[in-house]
């Protein structure tokens, strides 16, 4: 149960059985919690949810995903073979420096 906000929760919740209240700084009682819960479970609406679909967007690596296609960097998405564990490629930028005269070979970046 969350709070529905004016503009949307910009699909957070797609696929998710998640009951958005309009009025939900109403006070209520359990009573009045529970009858908008089982209003909704019984509702077209959450019987027609793929739960599946929802249930990968709980984990880190949907959302991982989602921003590495977004940015069009989805071929930075790396699969191990042997155990199947997903990694990506992670850059590090910084700003290029002038060598310092006298920083012995193993300190230097």
């Amino acid at each position: 149960v969350v709070p529905a906000r004016p503009g949307g929760n910009h699909g957070l919740f797609q696929d998710l059985p998640v009951l958005e209240l309009n009025d939900f700084s109403k006070n209520r009682t359990r009573g009045e919690y529970v009858q908008e819960m089982r209003r909704y479970l019984q509702s077209e609406a959450f019987h027609k949810l793929d739960l599946n679909a929802g249930w990968d967007r709980l984990f880190l690596r949907y959302w991982r995903r989602l921003i590495l296609k977004t940015a069009k960097r989805d071929t930075d998405i790396l699969t191990d073979p042997e155990t199947g564990r997903e990694y990506y490629q992670g850059f590090r930028y910084t700003v290029r420096r002038e060598r310092i005269i006298g920083v012995p070979p193993e300190y230097e970046d």
